[in-house]
Order: structure tokens, then C-alpha cells, then sequence
């Protein structure tokens, strides 16, 4: 189920699935048969490549209502949608993936929906994920990327080597900023939730059209993201009694600025 959902939109190959699961494919296509009749993961007929299914979405949806930090998070997705006028993403990290799990489309006419809500992808790539990346201590840094390996060749500009110069500035500037990496035309910016450790949690970013993301304007985007992750942070210390705190505050990386 983790490879077919890894796959977003793209699909995955019977062989495929059977080489990453290091089964045959005669066992993975059981597997898959059975998955399918609980709706977990549906084969389109014509590419008979595999997807995850309406199951696995309901499963996740049901699940969403004891993940707080979604609940938490949401009016200040909808305030910055609204203040900022683009789209603003709400991402966590799965094992080496990030995952969106929210999305508020702010009213301005031109809208960037390149990431919708259940869309993963590797850690690091997308402003979202370098936020969770960067924040990271450096052995989880190279061990994620190492962990990612041939993955990160499918995106050009986030070879290891380039996403060690991502994490670089990401932390000398406190934010994350994609150029028009990802796709020609749009930029992003994200900023991490931390916790008492200053262990990245979850990111805020935003993904605009290039000219929105201009210097000035990206300094006001940025103050206005850093602001709801400091009230989001302190939202969840006082639901879950942890003591969640801002990056500033503890976490040694923001204090060294390396």
C-alpha cells in the first residue's frame, strides 16, 4: 500500500511493486487482488497500472478526525489563503516522504494546485519538504537523503548534491524558497511547525505565480507563515500538554544560523 500510494498520480507496474516489495509477482498480484476488493487500491483497466483506492482514502479520512494538528492548523490555512490571496499547504513527514494534508486556495484568479491533499513526495523537494528536511539534524539530513536515492533523480535540480545547497540556505534565510524549480513559472515558500526539540512536525507554504513571490513581497509571506507556525505551535502545546515551542526558541540550528 505504501509503494501504490508513493506512486501518486502517476501509477505503479505490477513488476514494479513486486521488484520494491522484493516479492514475486505472482504473490504481489494476490496481494493487490486482495487490496483491490477492499477498495485500498484500484487498477486502471486500459494502463493496468495500480492506484490507491476510494478505501484508502476513506480510511484516512476517518483517521483525520484524531489528527489534531490538521484541525488545529485549518484557520490559519483559511486566514493566510485569504490575507496572502494564494495557496497555502499544510504538509507533514512520513518516514522519508512528506504528505499534504490540507490545502486552502486563496481568491486570487491565478491558482497553483500542483499539490493536492494525500499527494506525497521525498523530503526535500518542494518548499514544503525542504522545510522539513532543512530543520533536520545533519545525520537525518544525509540519511533521508541517502534513503531517497535514486527517487530524487526524477526531479531535476534535487540530486543530493543540489538539495545539500537547498538545505544551506534554507537555514541561513529560516525559510524555504523553489524558484520555479518544480515548475516553470510558479515559486513557493515554506516555513517548519516545530516541537520542543526543534524537530520539524509539519510546514506552511505557500505557491504562487513567480511575480507574487517577488524579494518584498516574499518578506511579508514569509512574517505572515512564521507568525500562524508560532500560534499553531502554541496551540498544540496547550491541547496536548507537551511543551511544543518555536524554532527560534530551542532549536540549536536557528540559533547558529548554519
Amino acid at each position: 500500500m505504501r509503494a501504490v500510494a508513493a506512486s501518486g498520480r502517476e501509477g505503479r507496474r505490477l513488476t514494479d511493486l513486486a521488484a520494491q516489495a522484493g516479492l514475486s509477482k505472482s504473490t504481489t498480484h494476490r496481494i493487490l487482488l486482495a487490496l483491490s476488493e477492499a477498495r485500498l487500491v484500484e487498477q486502471d483497466p486500459v494502463s493496468r497500472l495500480f492506484f490507491s483506492g476510494v478505501g484508502l482514502f476513506l480510511l484516512g479520512t476517518a483517521s483525520a478526525a484524531r489528527f489534531s494538528i490538521v484541525e488545529i492548523a485549518r484557520p490559519s490555512l483559511v486566514r493566510l489563503a485569504e490575507e496572502i490571496g494564494d495557496t497555502v499547504f499544510l504538509s507533514v513527514p512520513v518516514d522519508n516522504d512528506w504528505v499534504c494534508v490540507d490545502r486552502q486556495v486563496g481568491p486570487f484568479p491565478i491558482r497553483t494546485l500542483t499539490v493536492d491533499v494525500g499527494d506525497r513526495g521525498p523530503l526535500g523537494v518542494g518548499s514544503g519538504g525542504l522545510a522539513l528536511l532543512a530543520f533536520r539534524t545533519d545525520e537525518e539530513i544525509e540519511s533521508t537523503i541517502a534513503a531517497n536515492g535514486g527517487r530524487l533523480s526524477s526531479y531535476r535540480h534535487f540530486d543530493p548534491a543540489g538539495l545539500r545547497r537547498f538545505v544551506t540556505a534554507t537555514r541561513r534565510q529560516r525559510y524555504a524558497f523553489i524558484d520555479g524549480l518544480l515548475v516553470e513559472g510558479m515559486s513557493a515558500v515554506g516555513v517548519p511547525l516545530c516541537d520542543a526539540r526543534g524537530r520539524p512536525v509539519a510546514a506552511l507554504s505557500v505557491a504562487a505565480i513567480s511575480s507574487r513571490l517577488a524579494t518584498g513581497k516574499r518578506r511579508d509571506i514569509v512574517a505572515k507563515l512564521q507568525e500562524h507556525a508560532r500560534r499553531i505551535e502554541a496551540q498544540l502545546m496547550a491541547l496536548g500538554g507537551a511543551e511544543l515551542v518555536t524554532a527560534r526558541a530551542r532549536d540549536p540550528i536557528w540559533k547558529r544560523g548554519a
